[in-house]
């Protein structure tokens, strides 16, 4: 199968190019906040769309099966780089380099942002 381009995109264009979406940001797409805050959980939820409506999240990637982004966080020098991927039947599975990061499927406020900013 053919890998499909990596594409640049920010917050704002996610929802309005329906048809070129990739796989996981038609799946974000389907999902209600509330369905977000399920997956990441209620405080990781909250922080992450803070981050995400505040417009911190740089160099966000839309690569097909997963979406990566840089989280600038202001009192850290280094962005946190964040992935996440489509896993199983619809699951997320993450990578971020924050200390609250807590494994592929244990969530930080870092992937709440990518996912809400789709």
């Amino acid at each position: 199968m053919a890998e499909s381009p990596v594409q640049e995109i920010t917050p704002q264009d996610a929802p309005n190019e329906d048809s070129s979406k990739s796989p996981i940001a038609k799946r974000v797409g389907t999902m209600s906040d509330r369905a977000i805050q399920r997956v990441t959980g209620g405080n990781a939820f909250l922080r992450g769309r803070l981050y995400a409506r505040r417009n911190a999240i740089a160099n966000l990637r839309d690569e097909g099966e997963a979406v990566s982004g840089e989280i600038v966080v202001r009192n850290n020098a280094e962005p946190y780089r964040t992935t996440v991927r489509l896993g199983p039947e619809n699951t997320f599975i993450s990578e971020c380099n924050c200390p609250g990061w807590r494994g592929p499927d244990g969530h930080c406020k870092h992937v709440a942002a990518i996912l809400v900013a789709l």
